[in-house]
């Protein structure tokens, strides 16, 4: 049985893989992403230099979540992958976004 200490390590672990892993996906740049960005009107290198700010944004709420949990991290972490599963776009899977939405509940949860 897993104590209060050893739950909240468990659930802080997996936060930060989710981000982690998410971040390392971006830093291969998906031509998806890019064109997606493009059709927003974002130009080449300001797409690029978006996704490496939100790669930085995770990278700070691995850290946070494994140093310093506090419930505001945590909040806005929850937040920010409940966003971030918001905008993710029907051409990457071809199923509604909601669909996706709640399939992925499990990183913004």
């Amino acid at each position: 049985m897993l104590t209060k200490n050893g739950l909240e390590w468990f659930l802080r672990v997996l936060s930060a893989a989710a981000f982690g892993s998410h971040s390392v996906f971006l830093l291969q740049s998906k031509p998806g992403w890019l064109a997606w960005l493009a059709a927003l009107g974002f130009a080449p290198d300001t797409a690029n230099y978006f996704l490496f700010t939100i790669i930085v944004v995770e990278i700070a709420f691995v850290l946070a979540l494994l140093i310093l949990p506090l419930r505001i991290i945590c909040l806005a972490a929850a937040l920010w992958g409940a966003l971030g599963l918001a905008v993710r776009p029907i051409p990457f899977t071809g199923r509604p976004m909601l669909l996706e939405f709640i399939e992925h509940s499990g990183y913004w949860a």
